[in-house]
């Protein structure tokens, strides 16, 4: 087992300055069994205490070096790096070029899950693309999710209404009118960030009205027959 107090006198002596809840987590990687190779990949003054903790947590639970190095970066937050950690550890976890997709410190956690949701429901890298940018925000990216996932939408469709410009509220008139089965050639008659919601919603549901008012006329006239 590796001496913690060695371990860190060693780190003093190539001049690693370690507050006392730094040490700790040293200590803690000791107590545990982990190697001095592992205890070094977070025994670094750039990561705190909270960081040091993840990281430790990762590699007691049998992740390997390529995983860990995923988000053993001081450009990560503390819970940026617990998300990125669970991705990995999930069953199944994401494979070590998916959790890379993941890893960027411009998305915040909320984002990470949107993207990582995505590869945990089978959606291809085409489609997790289309949504896995810092510009749409978490709600964003889980209504370009649901074309997907729960709607069954083309990549062509889901690019009608994919774009930063529209709130996520104007997104979801748009996957209504998709879910109404509105043709597309329609359903783009009012997919425009220039539309406020309220006018999306009103033209959405005239076209919904005539299609069903358009089904009535088609079924009585083949009750005529």
């Amino acid at each position: 087992m590796v001496n913690p107090h060695r371990f860190i006198r060693h780190l003093e002596r190539k001049g690693v300055q370690l507050n006392g809840q730094q040490r700790f987590q040293i200590h803690c990687g000791c107590a545990s069994g982990l190697s001095k190779d592992q205890v070094s990949m977070y025994a670094d003054a750039r990561f705190n205490a909270e960081q040091m903790a993840v990281i430790r947590e990762g590699l007691q639970a049998g992740l390997s070096q390529e995983q860990i190095c995923i988000f053993a970066d001081p450009k990560f937050s503390a819970d940026q790096m617990n998300t990125l950690f669970h991705w990995l550890n999930g069953t199944p976890g994401l494979s070590v070029d998916e959790a890379s997709r993941l890893a960027d410190p411009r998305f915040d956690t909320a984002q990470m899950g949107a993207i990582g949701c995505g590869y945990f429901n089978g959606l291809s890298d085409s489609q997790i693309a289309m949504y896995a940018d810092p510009k749409f925000s978490a709600q964003q990216m889980y209504i370009v999710w649901d074309g997907f996932a729960r709607f069954d939408l083309s990549e062509q469709q889901v690019a009608v209404y994919a774009d930063p410009r529209f709130s996520a509220e104007q997104m979801t008139e748009i996957l209504r009118g998709y879910e109404a089965e509105l043709p597309d050639e329609q359903v783009k008659t009012f997919a425009d960030p220039d539309l406020d919601v309220d006018q999306m919603q009103e033209m959405r549901e005239s076209l919904e009205s005539a299609a069903g008012f358009a089904q009535e006329e088609i079924e009585l006239q083949a009750m005529l027959i």
